[in-house]
């Protein structure tokens, strides 16, 4: 039996291509086919294997690479049984990411230029890159983007730690990440989220690792014998690794739960999920050479190309669509699925809309990862992907400028500049000359002079409305743009409390009434000494223009101070 498995270390012009063969007691040997295609054409010398029972990991360097280029691999076994060959890989010696998913959490942020990624990776909400030259890029979070803006909060699962390289492959878990070392050795940062809260770790003498998976609160490691071995939180049976699980050839980890896959095509799962008791893979499944976990549904992709799914199935995650055909990668994510097939496109499915949003033109994909909220695909420098607006709502006081931040994420990684595309039908939109208003902008089309994508908009004397205005954006790449954006914009006065505004109840706590805009939202925030102040919700229009807010908490506290904002 052969097994092919990633590639890796891959540079600009070099691979280590590796798999795992099973001798099946007979004296084997092994090698790789490998070229620009599935016609291969160049083959590494034979190696022997000799004759045990027990996986043998196999791994062959090829030289003299085209940087950029995409390249075929797989492992081939022979011995007095026949010639097996195992499923066919791909690698690139250097490609750029394409990223869609929910920009609000910055899933899809990443930094401009990346030209040289040889491999990707997904945490829950966070993402992962290994360079051509061995070192990794982290960005995303729970909330924020590479920038670290508005990262809220960060568990430190982006901070690589320094001098990190030599990396081989890279994983993301919930809030942690892991890197594989090209000497068999892992590397771990970020934060466990589970029962004990604890910075993410490695056993002390862990060694001779081949593949990495990152679950919740735990870890799982695959090594070069074929065994696994688990660490962390074990409250769910995340790293109740069986005994006798052997000849393991890839691992999955889901929130609390693992997966492997066996050299015979059969796939093993343990532990199990808060929302769902099993994981256990369905009796027949059979003939597998991938496997996919992220959190509580699974995915398997059969050596003839067709996908099997279990585990929850609350959005139609677990629900393959029919007719899914000719498929050579799989990525599970929260509550979707991706599949990537043979012809370079992308195919999702379940309750994610921003994940299974695939950006429009996506093709040529080399392979693929998911999180949470967001996909990452591998594709060729030269392909360029629109860019995406992203409307925002924004709120203002009377005769005030409001400062706003246009808003876009461009899926190939490219920087953008923006143009208004239509005026607000209200008020004056200045150009931001970072203090203040700039020069007025007098029609459409005009581009936004700041770099980062700030106008200023100045509303006439006394103006006010829920909302008030809009006006239209649209985002550049330097060769296209993305559909138009829209910024809303709301101007509010400052609420006024009513005579006779007040009521208090032994029972029922204390209420209070203000006018407002019709349409608005006010939020409530509380303090007994002016200084720390609580959110307490949001007031409720009673009649337009008319807002109530009770306080069910004012009857335990003998003091307390109300403040009235929007939103």
């Amino acid at each position: 039996m052969a097994a092919t498995q990633p590639a890796g270390p891959v540079s600009s012009t070099t691979a280590t291509l590796n798999g795992m063969a099973t001798p099946r007691g007979q004296p084997t040997t092994a090698w790789f086919e490998w070229g620009m295609d599935t016609n291969y054409g160049q083959s590494t010398s034979p190696a022997d294997v000799s004759n045990g029972v027990r996986v043998v990991r196999v791994s062959a360097v090829i030289q003299g690479l085209t940087t950029g280029a995409a390249y075929h691999f797989r492992l081939v076994a022979s011995n007095a049984f026949g010639v097996t060959r195992g499923t066919d890989r791909v690698f690139t010696t250097g490609m750029k990411i394409a990223a869609w998913g929910d920009p609000t959490i910055g899933n899809a942020a990443m930094a401009p230029g990346l030209n040289d990624i040889v491999g990707v990776a997904a945490g829950h909400g966070h993402s992962l890159a290994i360079h051509s030259d061995g070192t990794v890029l982290a960005w995303g979070a729970t909330r924020g983007d590479y920038n670290n803006v508005n990262r809220s909060p960060s568990y430190g699962q982006t901070n690589v730690p320094a001098g990190l390289s030599n990396v081989v492959a890279v994983a993301g878990g919930w809030v942690h990440s892991l890197a594989l070392k090209q000497d068999g050795t892992v590397s771990a940062w970020g934060t466990y989220l589970g029962n004990v809260i604890q910075p993410a770790y490695v056993p002390a003498g862990l060694s001779n690792v081949v593949a990495i998976a990152g679950g919740d609160a735990f870890d799982i490691a695959l090594k070069s014998d074929g065994t696994v071995v688990g660490w962390g939180d074990n409250s769910s049976g995340g790293i109740s690794v069986p005994s006798n699980l052997t000849n393991v050839v890839a691992i999955a980890a889901g929130s609390s739960h693992g997966l492997a896959l066996r050299a015979d095509g059969k796939v093993v799962a343990w532990g199990s999920e808060p929302i769902i008791e099993s994981q256990t893979p369905p009796a027949n499944l059979s003939n597998v050479v991938a496997i996919s976990t992220e959190t509580w549904h699974n995915l398997a992709l059969r050596t003839n190309g067709t996908v099997v799914a279990w585990g929850y199935n609350d959005y139609g995650q677990s629900s393959v669509p029919a007719g899914l055909s000719n498929v050579v990668a799989v990525a599970a994510g929260f509550r979707h699925s991706l599949a990537l097939r043979a012809d370079g496109t992308v195919v999702a499915w379940g309750g994610s809309t921003q994940a299974t949003n695939v950006p429009a033109g996506l093709s040529g994909v080399l392979s693929i990862a998911s999180g949470d909220y967001h996909g990452l695909a591998l594709i060729p420098v030269s392909l360029n992907l629109p860019p995406y607006a992203t409307s925002l709502s924004a709120i203002g006081g009377l005769n005030n400028d409001l400062i706003l931040s246009l808003s876009a994420w461009d899926p190939s990684g490219d920087a953008l500049g923006f143009r208004i595309s239509s005026l607000p039908a209200n008020g004056t939109l200045y150009q931001f000359n970072g203090t203040g208003r700039g020069e007025a902008i007098s029609s459409s089309g005009t581009a936004v002079a700041d770099v980062l994508g700030r106008v200023l908009f100045a509303p006439p004397p006394d103006a006010f409305g829920a909302p008030y205005t809009s006006f239209g954006f649209l985002a550049n790449d330097g060769v296209h743009d993305s559909d138009p954006g829209a910024v809303t914009v709301t101007i509010l006065p400052p609420p006024a409390l009513q005579t006779a505004a007040y009521s208090r109840n032994a029972n029922a706590g204390f209420s209070f009434s203000f006018a407002g805009v019709s349409g608005a939202s006010y939020s409530i925030r509380a303090s007994t000494n002016f200084t720390n102040w609580s959110w307490l919700g949001y007031a409720t229009q009673s009649s337009p223009g008319q807002f109530r807010f009770l306080d069910t908490d004012a009857t335990n506290r003998p003091l307390r101070f109300y403040r009235v904002t929007s939103p």
